[in-house]
């Protein structure tokens, strides 16, 4: 079991940096073929965003703070910035 848990940042790093390189490869690739720079990033920031949003609102839903607990959180925050 420890030898798994162990393991699992190094996998996660690889999957990490094998999906970085994919996505340079098809920037390199799309703007060959004449695709603008800013639509690529239009584009690759839209899936990240569709991938991203959904899983940090599954994963994350139960450590979500209270709307009340939130609303003194961003007053002490805008009141630390303001002094």
């Amino acid at each position: 079991m420890g030898v798994k848990v162990a393991v699992l940042p190094i996998v996660g790093m690889i999957m990490a940096e094998c999906a970085q390189a994919g996505r340079m490869m098809a920037g390199k690739a799309a703007m060959s073929n004449g695709m603008s720079s800013f639509v690529f990033v239009l584009y690759s920031n839209t899936i990240a965003s569709i991938i991203l949003l959904p899983s940090s609102l599954i994963f994350h839903r139960s450590s979500s703070l209270s709307l009340s607990r939130q609303h003194s959180y961003y007053k002490r925050t805008v009141y630390a910035q303001l002094t």
